[in-house]
């Protein structure tokens, strides 16, 4: 019998740096192993998965403003992942 997975909607912390117009995003992920971690830049929006063998993060970030469609830097540490993506002018 397949075992099912526990879905949860991780915890976000989103801010703006004015000088730099570069939008960072902090998500708590934890017990995920960076090589299980999907994200994808939509327009003005954030999808987030990560999944290990008892859990699955999902969590689609909204914004009020768009975003270039590139990632910055993506960086994933004690169980934080933390984005960085630059916003249109």
């Amino acid at each position: 019998m397949e075992r099912v997975k526990q879905r949860i909607d991780p915890e976000v912390c989103t801010y703006l740096d004015p000088e730099t117009n570069i939008i960072t995003v902090e998500i708590l992920l934890p017990l995920v192993d960076k090589d299980h971690i999907y994200i994808k830049v939509k327009n003005d929006a954030i999808l987030v998965k990560a999944e290990n063998d008892e859990i699955e993060y999902s969590k689609y970030i909204y914004l009020s403003m768009r975003l270039k469609k590139e990632i910055g830097k993506a960086i994933y540490k004690n169980d934080i992942l933390r984005i960085t993506v630059p916003a249109q002018d």
